[in-house]
């Protein structure tokens, strides 16, 4: 059987990154940064790690003073108001036909009409976006 580092001879040392290419005598052994050097790219990764951070600062409060509130209140809105509005329809609704009897024979029936069913309706269907 022959193996692929057989056929093609790939030889077989090891990688070191700081090693120069083409040197023997480097194998194996450390190769230090200058101090200089690393003062350097130190002050390069320090620096570099505070500025980007306040860099990304500016363009986010200039969105945020422009941000509209009337966004957020549609969004919740039509989150969290509109369903509790159809919900509420929907309860309304039947306690009304629940309380039907009552109202006829206490003479009141449009009175629950429109508070159990049309105001919970307006306010869920025909109101505005956003407008509470």
């Amino acid at each position: 059987m022959i193996f692929l580092s057989e056929r093609f001879k790939i030889p077989h040392k090891p990688f070191l990154p700081f090693a120069a290419p083409g040197r023997d005598d480097s194998v194996g052994k450390e190769v230090r940064m200058p101090k200089r050097m690393k003062k350097g790219v130190t002050l390069l990764l320090v620096s570099s790690l505070v500025f980007f951070h306040f860099a990304s600062i500016a363009p986010a409060k200039e969105y945020i003073e422009d941000f509209d509130e009337k966004a957020g209140y549609m969004a919740g809105d039509l989150a969290v108001l509109r369903p509790l509005g159809i919900v509420a329809t929907a309860v309304g609704a039947l306690v009304y036909v629940i309380s039907l009897p009552f109202s006829l024979a206490g003479g009141n029936e449009q009175e629950a009409r429109q508070k159990l069913v049309i105001d919970p309706a307006k306010y869920t269907f025909s109101r505005p976006l956003g407008e509470f």
